[in-house]
């Protein structure tokens, strides 16, 4: 109840209730520390043993507020999204007036804990303990210290560590009540754009996904199917660069920790290439569409560790937009080995240690792979191109990548093509 009335929008009623919040909530303790005060500098305690974390009693305050927000999420927690009606088209199963309402009261109760950082700002190991709360006052420090021997080190040190670890619980609660309100809000923007559409528009094992996933299920593990879900929406209405421009500015605005600038980008290329798609058939397109793929291959390698690489390979050689096809993979190998570790990591003998060079190895190797995958497709028996697998092998062979090449060579030795190496 003080939770609620904390966040109560007449400030006179708040602050009377944050006050009864503070005085009454009480404060963490631990029961039982995971090492023993006296032994925490000595490394020889923790040698061949697990160490278990402190048994701790959280204060009312934690408890009383996860209480308060369990209770605003309950309606849609366990709740399905969509739901299959005819067969065919998915309907919502919650409606905008619930969101609104539920993240009403999601702000209130974030601006409370913004306005209250001292719950999940701990002390740190070296500075004394206080409440420097908004409501900052001695009525607080007093009921801090009403159960605590100030004049005993180990005493003042385990309020310490009970109320660092109590201010992680409240960063956490923070986290799912702010992840929350950015997602009730694409919910309902979704929903103004009519979502079983929208759905529509994913693939075939999304959607079955999406007819069993709640709102926990995507707030908490299924950020994929948000970020298909944002992607289709985008797409409805690829052509319309004005509109697609709004809506992205809208989503960054909405919810920043969903939707980033590079799903922004990633947006601008997909509508790009879609656009590409659509003017290659038409006369005098061609100066059109080299322009829309050179932008969409720009925007790509900008977050080119972040897409389906081979998807978008795909697309641009349906366009034989081959020179972007090896340039997109040769920046994801870039992105994903920034430091190139797995040149040294063959250079220095494939030391089976360096856990770190192998996987950097495997990464680039996935990316070079997907350049020789379409060599092979020009080199097919009975669907040989051979102009396309000149395009792309000089293409790649022009790239400074000794790693590449290493790929390049062995796949005209395994295809019997010796004599076209360089």
């Amino acid at each position: 109840m003080c939770v609620h009335l904390a966040s109560d929008t007449n400030h006179r009623v708040a602050a009377g209730a944050a006050q009864c919040y503070f005085r009454y909530g009480g404060e963490p303790k631990i029961l039982s520390p995971s090492v023993p005060p006296e032994d925490r500098t000595n490394p020889q305690v923790y040698l061949g043993k697990a160490v278990v974390g402190p048994d701790i009693l959280y204060s009312d305050k934690l408890h009383g507020l996860g209480l308060y927000l369990s209770r605003i999420l309950r309606p849609l927690w366990k709740t399905p999204l969509v739901q299959r009606t005819h067969g065919v088209l998915f309907e919502p199963l919650f409606n905008e007036r619930t969101l609104e309402l539920i993240r009403e009261r999601l702000l209130h109760l974030r601006d409370f804990l913004d306005t209250n950082p001292s719950l999940r700002n701990a002390p740190s190991p070296l500075e004394p303990i206080s409440t420097n709360t908004s409501l900052n006052s001695s009525l607080f420090k007093s009921t801090l210290h009403s159960n605590l021997d100030t004049t005993d080190p180990s005493h003042h040190r385990q309020l310490q560590d009970a109320l660092r670890y109590e201010s992680g619980q409240f960063q956490s609660l923070y986290h799912i009540a702010d992840l929350s309100i950015e997602l009730m809000s694409l919910l309902s923007l979704l929903c103004q754009h009519r979502l079983p559409l929208i759905v529509q528009a994913l693939s075939k094992e999304q959607q079955q996904d999406l007819t069993i996933m709640t709102y926990s299920d995507l707030l908490l593990v299924c950020r994929q199917v948000t970020t298909a879900l944002l992607s289709a929406l985008l797409a409805r209405y690829h052509g319309d660069e004005r509109l697609t421009e709004e809506l992205s500015e809208r989503l960054l605005q909405l919810a920043p920790s969903l939707y980033s600038a590079d799903n922004a980008k990633r947006a601008k290329a997909e509508e790009c290439l879609s656009m590409a798609g659509e003017v290659s058939g038409e006369v005098g397109g061609k100066a059109q569409r080299d322009t829309l793929l050179e932008e969409s291959l720009q925007l790509f390698m900008e977050v080119s560790n972040q897409i389906n690489l081979t998807a978008t390979c795909d697309r641009y050689y349906e366009l034989h937009f081959y020179r972007g096809l090896v340039d997109l993979c040769l920046s994801a190998a870039q992105k994903l080995d920034p430091e190139n570790r797995a040149k040294s990591f063959v250079d220095n003998g494939k030391v089976s240690t360096d856990t770190k060079g192998l996987l950097a190895l495997e990464k680039r190797d996935g990316c070079y792979q997907t350049i020789v995958n379409y060599l092979d497709r020009c080199h097919a028996p009975g669907d040989s191109d051979t102009g396309t697998h000149e395009v792309l092998l000089a293409r790649a062979l022009s790239a400074p990548e000794e790693l590449l090449h290493h790929a390049l060579y062995s796949h005209l030795i395994e295809t019997g093509q010796e004599d076209r190496r360089v």
